[in-house]
């Protein structure tokens, strides 16, 4: 996930006449100074990314849409968006009546239910929730893993085809060695 904090969400009008949902984001590191504000489907990563070729800006887009996505998702269900992590009522494992329970323990994130002490724990009136605390740890462990899992896969493909272009321009270098002939050396005048 990127290190950025999202601050509103909003609907305009645009040029058309259509209504347009806008984000407000910025680095978490140093949000009083920096913002964004932007059409959400200008951070949709899109399907073919053309001049691309190191994957540099899909991995950038894709990464920022992790944690633009749930918080968009949640909005859009008029789910308050948690301060970080997966919102509540994003994540399949809890049902309506569970996530209304958290709700009033001021829990949002699914990142909250796994950090949660067990002070809080003991004080929430819902069955099973130190499971519920297992379960995010598993679902949190499980995604990163993913994420971890296709950034390798990338890596390597990336490495294999530079390989291949390397293992051609040494072909290619050797090709016109052969082909040069050797400079005569000059006679040394006597």
């Amino acid at each position: 996930m990127t290190n950025i904090t999202i601050l509103e969400f909003r609907q305009e009008i645009n040029s058309k006449g259509e209504a347009e949902d806008w984000i407000k984001y910025g680095p978490t590191d140093d949000i009083r100074n920096t913002q964004t504000e932007c059409p959400v489907r200008y951070l949709m990563p899109p399907k073919e990314f053309n001049r691309d070729p190191k994957g540099i800006k899909r991995m950038h887009m894709t990464s920022i849409w992790g944690t633009v996505q749930p918080a968009y998702e949640a909005w859009k269900q008029g789910e308050e968006m948690p301060e970080y992590g997966t919102p509540i009522g994003a994540w399949a494992a809890l049902n309506k009546a569970q996530v209304s329970i958290l709700k009033q323990s001021n829990i949002r994130s699914v990142e909250e239910i796994r950090d949660m002490p067990e002070s809080v724990a003991s004080k929430i009136r819902l069955p099973g929730v130190r499971d519920l605390i297992k379960r995010a740890a598993t679902y949190l462990d499980g995604a990163d893993r993913a994420t971890l899992a296709k950034e390798k896969v990338d890596s390597e493909n990336r490495i294999q085809a530079l390989e291949e272009r390397l293992e051609a321009a040494m072909a290619i270098i050797e090709q016109q060695k052969a082909a040069k002939p050797e400079p005569k050396k000059a006679k040394a005048a006597a």
